[in-house]
């Protein structure tokens, strides 16, 4: 009982706010430390413009997520879906899994999750690879556990 108050009728996994809001925070910051910089005259106009368009950029497109309630991610009773867009059904699904994708010269964590299904049609299977966002509102083992949840709840039902 307490799986099924804990998922609800859908997981969904979305943008972090607090997240972005600390990081549209720090590089507004970031600019406007910049304008009011009074070095400039050292610097060639180039650098200048350069170090606007580095601060105001990320400034400005972390503010717009902060106001997006998109869903990235969504497990429910009925399958899988990624930006809106089914990826499988449960009598199709085979397995899911996380790893970290190595990146050369990446210092942070690259996670990508690999949805295994098969396509009826054609007896093929597939395997979807979703990387995972840095700044997203859920993990990579809540993600896990949620699509074991609703596979198990599938199964359960097409038994009876």
């Amino acid at each position: 009982m307490e799986e099924k108050d804990k998922y609800g009728e859908s997981f969904q996994v979305k943008e972090s706010k607090a997240m972005n809001i600390v990081l549209s925070i720090i590089f507004w910051i970031m600019f406007f430390s910049a304008i009011n910089y009074n070095e400039f005259s050292n610097l060639n106009p180039q650098t200048t413009t350069r170090l606007f368009y580095l601060t105001i950029i990320p400034a400005i497109l972390f503010s717009i997520k902060i106001g997006k309630n998109d869903v990235i991610m969504e497990v429910n009773k009925l399958g899988i879906f990624y930006n809106g867009a089914m990826i499988t059904t449960w009598p199709n699904f085979i397995s899911a899994r996380y790893s970290q994708e190595e990146k050369i010269a990446s210092i942070s964590d690259n996670f990508v999750l690999f949805i295994d299904y098969l396509n009826v049609e054609t007896g093929t299977e597939y395997i979807s690879k979703i990387a995972l966002g840095k700044t997203q509102n859920k993990s990579e083992e809540e993600i896990i556990a949620a699509i074991e949840h609703f596979h198990m709840l599938s199964q359960s039902v097409s038994s009876l």
